[in-house]
């Protein structure tokens, strides 16, 4: 009992949890990272919306929305961001060990887990279900469904041409191809560790 209570006091009260929301009158984005988190924060702060602390989210009254796209997506761009920016000789380090991480026989002897890999429903527990999730991958425009959305609560939002987001470099990009190429989508452990995320993301894409 005393761990399970230290465990959600460390998820959702943790200063380093990316747990920093935005409010404007009844609407509450709640972020993702490695989810366009940069560009929608900016995008709502250029339009006067508010930092609010999760824990004040009025889960009955307040409406909450967020961004999701395929769990192994962003896992693998996630872990492009931790290997190329924390670590050096990032290429050399996949190829020395890449029976290790990759291959699939091994069933993955490695995983990244940090701020930016940890699953939303980890995150969020048992509150996914509460939160109106807007897809990332998908044909729809996402800055197009937010307004759809918030059209509801007579909010308008005005998008300038240009706002900063956090866009992958090339050799980002290239890095990221590198790992999707050797990534396969049967690792075990990385299965066990976005299986819950596979659930909720499939469940988005089904009612959207």
């Amino acid at each position: 009992m005393h761990t399970n209570h230290y465990f959600k006091k460390f998820v959702y009260f943790s200063p380093s949890s990316p747990l920093q929301c935005l409010k404007k009158e009844n609407c509450i984005y709640v972020p993702v990272l490695k989810a366009a988190s940069t560009y929608f924060r900016n995008l709502l702060l250029y339009n006067g919306w508010e930092k609010v602390d999760y824990n004040d989210i009025d889960w009955n009254n307040n409406f909450v929305f967020g961004f999701i796209m395929n769990p192994f997506t962003r896992y693998l761009k996630a872990f492009t961001h931790e290997i190329l920016y924390n670590l050096t000789n990032s290429r050399k380090f996949i190829e020395d060990n890449e029976k290790k991480i990759l291959d699939k026989y091994s069933n993955g002897h490695f995983l990244l887990y940090t701020a930016h890999t940890i699953p939303i429903t980890t995150i969020y527990g048992d509150k996914c279900k509460n939160i109106s999730w807007i897809t990332l991958d998908t044909s729809h425009d996402a800055t197009e469904q937010i307004q759809y959305m918030l059209d509801n609560y007579n909010i308008k939002l005005d998008v300038p041409k240009e706002i900063y987001a956090n866009k992958s470099s090339k050799k980002e990009r290239e890095f990221y191809e590198y790992i999707r190429n050797l990534y396969k989508d049967d690792n075990f452990l990385l299965l066990s560790m976005l299986k819950e995320d596979i659930k909720l993301y499939y469940s988005v894409l089904i009612n959207s």
